[in-house]
């Protein structure tokens, strides 16, 4: 078996060689410079040798000098197998070395076989030199002058190589960089975009890792993207609820299945989403996938929810309206025959007497009556009121022997009015039933002993101690106040009172309607309302009446 010696300091190179040779029945040597490559001739001699120029420590012109200088090796061939001296300059010094080839890489594997093979059945001493070359360079002068022409050449050619290749860096470095500044523009204006956009977005990877939640999602829901690491971490705060939160990790599941701008018909579902400050929203929630991006989106149905609830109720006062209608014309002819029978009845008896007086309190409850159906009716039917000129604190004392019924033993009840100056323009029977209302549950709020202080006074706006409020315009008002010292009420309570059908009592105690009708009342009265209350303290509400 023949054996070549392969000197190339690149480990491709030698691999590649090695595994041609040994495929063509060849035994191999490998070194990575001409110092190793002598170093392991001297001990075992190759019948070939195949090296390249460029190389550390000692290049390929230096071994293949020292190869032919030896007196052991000189017979032995020496082919130069290279891609960088490739100059006909290079080839005829390489030749005057002593080379028996100078083949210039890369060759075609049978074509490199073929060289190899012819050059290892040739005599020894016959080289591919032209027959005007110089047989050897005796001297190291000589050498050293061809030798440094050889590298100058290729470090000029290298220099030109390293110019023309740093220009092109040049280009595809600004090039790069134009593209990256490209690239940075398009993705600010993408998140702009998105933190434009009117519903809450949620972009997260498909291993479930939160890449980036748009303006609207920290608005809706309070939560930013360093307190969301994952989309488990947001499924078990947005859903508490395990079987809801099951449900939507399933929806999420199979969301990679809608690609969302591909899709006319993108499932939903809606839910209810715990905010960061506890509070719940309705949302409409969608869940697909762009590219690898999974991509859930969130549009808040609370407030569409509220105005559906408010139009629920709207319709149910309407029907309440219609059918106060009805029933007040019923009422009505009760009325009428208690009052007539009760005017009769009246005739037969003296002026004077229990009996007589207890059938002006039957006449005058009819008339109350009759007044509290009109009310119903107006409130129902949006009837107009009949306004005149009046006394606030009239309109209190010719109701204060009514109102005292209307409290349970062991409940005080004061006036404290102002007497004087308090005229406003209102249709009496409304106050009134502003009164009763307001009477009627400050007794239901105390427990055991209590009172009730009904006052009135004349305030001007924009008085920080009468507690006038902005939205009442910059001119005297005559207040109505009812305070008790009831159970008081709590923040959430206040914000529902005048509700329609809200209330706080027990069935059979109330139906809810008492306190948005007194806000109705003072609405057409171009009045405006106000409650404090303290639980277990006590409540007041506070009514003030445009001054005549």
């Amino acid at each position: 078996m023949k054996y070549i010696l392969i000197v190339d300091d690149i480990q491709e190179n030698r691999y590649l060689l090695d595994a041609l040779l040994k495929g063509n029945g060849y035994g191999t040597i490998v070194a990575q410079d001409g110092a190793e490559a002598l170093e392991m001739a001297r001990r075992e001699q190759p019948d070939l040798v195949v090296s390249d120029i460029l190389m550390p420590v000692m290049d390929g012109y230096d071994l293949c000098r020292e190869w032919k200088r030896d007196p052991s090796l000189k017979e032995i061939p020496f082919i130069f197998y290279t891609a960088t001296y490739t100059e006909p300059e290079d080839c005829e010094f390489a030749l005057s070395l002593g080379a028996e080839r100078f083949v210039l890489k890369p060759q075609e594997p049978e074509k490199l076989i073929s060289i190899i093979t012819e050059v290892l059945q040739q005599p020894a001493g016959i080289t591919t030199r032209r027959d005007d070359a110089v047989d050897e360079l005796k001297t190291d002068d000589e050498y050293l002058r061809e030798h440094s022409k050889a590298l100058f050449r290729k470090l000029e050619k290298k220099m030109t190589d390293v110019q023309r290749l740093n220009r092109d860096l040049a280009v595809e470095i600004s090039e790069r960089k134009r593209l990256e500044e490209k690239v940075a523009e398009t993705e600010e204006r993408f998140y702009e975009i998105l933190d434009a956009a009117p519903m809450a977005m949620v972009f997260m990877d498909m291993d479930g890792g939160i890449l980036h939640v748009n303006k609207a999602f920290i608005r809706l829901f309070g939560y930013r993207l360093e307190e969301l690491p994952d989309v488990d971490t947001w499924l078990s705060i947005a859903y508490p609820d395990s079987p809801i939160r099951k449900s939507m990790e399933q929806f999420w599941e199979e969301a990679p299945n809608v690609e969302v701008f591909k899709s006319s018909n993108v499932p939903q579902v809606e839910a209810r989403v715990r905010c960061k400050n506890g509070s719940l929203k309705n949302v409409s929630v969608l869940e697909g996938l762009i590219n690898d991006t999974h991509l859930s989106m969130y549009c808040d149905l609370t407030e569409q929810s509220a105005l559906v609830s408010q139009l629920i109720q709207a319709q149910k006062m309407e029907a309440i309206g219609y059918f106060a209608g009805g029933l007040t014309h019923d009422f009505n002819n009760v009325l009428m025959t208690i009052s007539g029978y009760g005017e009769l009845l009246q005739e037969t008896l003296p002026s004077e007497g229990d009996s007589r007086e207890f059938v002006e309190e039957i006449i005058n409850a009819t008339g109350r009556g009759k007044r509290l159906a009109r009310r119903i009716c107006s409130f129902g039917r949006k009837q107009e009121i009949d306004e005149k000129p009046v006394g606030l604190d009239h309109i209190v004392m010719e109701a204060e022997d009514m109102l005292r019924r209307l409290v349970r033993k062991g409940i005080e009840l004061k006036t404290d009015l102002l007497s004087e100056d308090t005229m406003i323009m209102a249709d009496i029977n409304q106050i009134e039933q502003i009164l009763m209302n307001l009477v009627k549950n400050a007794s239901d709020a105390i427990e055991g002993e209590g009172a009730i202080a009904i006052g009135t006074q004349k305030v001007m706006a924009g008085d920080e101690e009468t507690g006038i409020r902005n939205a009442i315009a910059d001119r005297p008002q005559i207040l109505l106040t009812v305070t008790d010292t009831g159970c008081g009420m709590d923040d959430e309570t206040q914000k529902n009172i005048f509700e329609p059908f809200f209330t706080s009592k027990e069935k059979e105690r109330g139906t809810g309607l008492g306190l948005s009708v007194v806000r109705h009342i003072v609405k057409l009265h171009r009045g405006y309302i106000t409650v404090d209350s303290v639980p277990e303290k006590g409540t007041k509400f506070s009514i003030y009446f445009p001054a005549l």
